[in-house]
């Protein structure tokens, strides 16, 4: 399952083509990704070319901080017994 995630989330990441590209509802999709800014800022500092607004900034920062947040407390919760099950 997990490999399957990955392969959609590389999809999901606009690596291959602009974010630009994408318009509509699918760019709002696409800058909850929080790997869309750090790839957009790659292509800033390497071509030239891209747009990296400040609310994108602050978007990718929240959902990052969330996923840290929520890491942290599921390994709280597993690690007492988590040598009992590796």
């Amino acid at each position: 399952m997990t490999g399957f995630l990955i392969q959609i989330w590389l999809y999901a990441t606009p690596v291959i083509y602009p974010l630009s590209t994408v318009s509509g509802i699918w760019q709002t999709v696409a800058v909850l990704n929080p790997m869309t800014c750090v790839v957009e800022g790659f292509r800033i500092a390497l071509l030239g070319s891209g747009n990296l607004p400040p609310h994108m900034i602050a978007i990718s920062v929240t959902i990052t901080i969330a996923i840290l947040f929520s890491a942290i407390l599921a390994f709280r919760r597993t690690e007492r017994t988590f040598i009992d099950t590796v």
